[in-house]
């Protein structure tokens, strides 16, 4: 069966892109699920899995649809597909919806984030935001994203209206799925990031408690909270019973905080690994952090200041009572007090990671294609039948220049 899927993690870095001399280009593949890198600047080493059968196509962003449709037709009969994935909005998902629909192939939109955020400024923007992606999709400015300021709705406009015309659409997170079926996507449903793979660690000691604090140093992260906590639990407890260690970029020097600026993902890892838990600060923003899945792969729980992750993660985080700085402080103080807090909730974390290894993902990404094709045979008939090509999972990605991916 040919599907698309991307079971094998993409590794993250904090800051910067990692040079690794096993990614090539963007994008890397790994033997269980080849991924193509029409965007590489170097050529990769073909997996043996491969056999030889596949191609690499790169695909402008901002082509026609037209000319697209036929590139995406001659790979859907060449190999055989079954199912497609789309990863974003744009031109390529739209192609890909209305391949998908002319053949009877279920197509599946894997939606990185409902929750598309600007500024209130660009409100008189939203018109023009519509328009954009209606030229370059073709598809229709219906249904419209409401609930939020103008230009946050017309951006989460475009998510939505790909959303509503795939037939399954899967939400790393439960909390975006329950909002994008409010929003009209009847189908969406919890489908977790794929975990790295597990690698537990025994806890640093326990003096001083360590975490890390790792993502962009742009607002919506609130790196200012978990600074002001770390201070208030300095005045409480004492200088030197919390360290915080923070990736991501410069910041003017603080007492128990060390900066490490931009590092690749292999330090982040280092990190987690020496700490006892990540800090999340987020608030509303984050749909499912790939620094909670790299925490829990190690064994090492999360403290998250907004509601809705630690409902989400369960018994792997520690919620606040307020996502201010004094209630995040307050969580950090009785960890100090109580580390039993934090080794409970690495034990979940570890459990957490297991229930999303690849293996599990790859399996249920062929249980969504399969129920894809059951609503696909009951509401169309397949104007073509695809020849099917023996062999387990396997993906084709195609890739924009604009950095914008979605598989075969």
């Amino acid at each position: 069966m040919r599907c698309a899927t991307s079971a094998a993690p993409r590794r993250r870095s904090c800051g910067r892109r990692a040079a690794s001399p096993r990614r090539a280009g963007r994008w890397w593949w790994s033997p269980r699920t080849p991924t193509f890198c029409p965007g590489s600047r170097t050529s990769p080493r073909w997996p043996r899995s491969c056999g030889g059968r596949c191609r690499v196509w790169g695909c402008r962003s901002w082509a026609r649809p037209s000319s697209l449709r036929v590139r995406v037709e001659e790979l859907i009969v060449q190999h055989g597909v079954r199912g497609i994935v789309v990863h974003s909005e744009f031109t390529l998902a739209a192609v890909a919806l209305a391949a998908g629909a002319a053949r009877g192939i279920p197509v599946l939109h894997t939606v990185h984030t409902f929750f598309w955020r600007s500024s209130r400024l660009l409100g008189p923007l939203a018109p023009g935001v519509r328009w954009f992606h209606r030229r370059l999709t073709h598809l229709p400015s219906t249904p419209r994203s409401t609930g939020s300021t103008a230009i946050n709705n017309a951006l989460r406009g475009m998510t939505l209206r790909v959303a509503v015309r795939a037939d399954v659409v899967l939400s790393p997170s439960e909390h975006q799925a329950e909002a994008l079926r409010r929003a009209g996507a009847r189908s969406a449903r919890a489908f977790s990031n794929v975990s790295e793979p597990l690698e537990p660690s025994a806890p640093p000691p326990d003096e001083p408690l360590t975490l890390v604090w790792a993502a962009r140093f742009a607002p919506e992260k609130r790196l200012d909270v978990a600074l002001d906590a770390v201070r208030i639990a300095g005045e409480t407890l004492g200088p030197g019973r919390v360290l915080l260690h923070v990736a991501g970029g410069a910041h003017r020097p603080q007492a128990d905080v060390v900066f490490h600026g931009r590092v690749p993902g292999d330090e982040v890892a280092r990190l987690v690994a020496g700490a006892h838990a990540v800090l999340i600060t987020s608030l509303g923003f984050d749909n499912q952090p790939m620094i909670a899945l790299e925490a829990f792969t190690r064994g090492r729980p999360v403290v998250v200041t907004d509601p809705v992750l630690r409902d989400e993660f369960g018994a792997a985080a520690l919620g606040t009572d307020t996502p201010d700085a004094a209630g995040l402080a307050a969580v950090l103080v009785r960890a100090v007090r109580d580390r039993d807090l934090l080794r409970a909730a690495g034990q979940a974390a570890l459990t957490y990671a297991q229930e999303r290894q690849p293996d599990r993902h790859a399996a249920a990404l062929a249980d969504d294609r399969r129920g894809g094709a059951d609503g696909v045979r009951t509401r169309r008939q397949p104007a073509n039948r695809v020849p099917c090509h023996p062999g387990g999972v396997h993906s084709i990605r195609l890739r924009s220049p604009m950095g914008l991916h979605n598989s075969l």
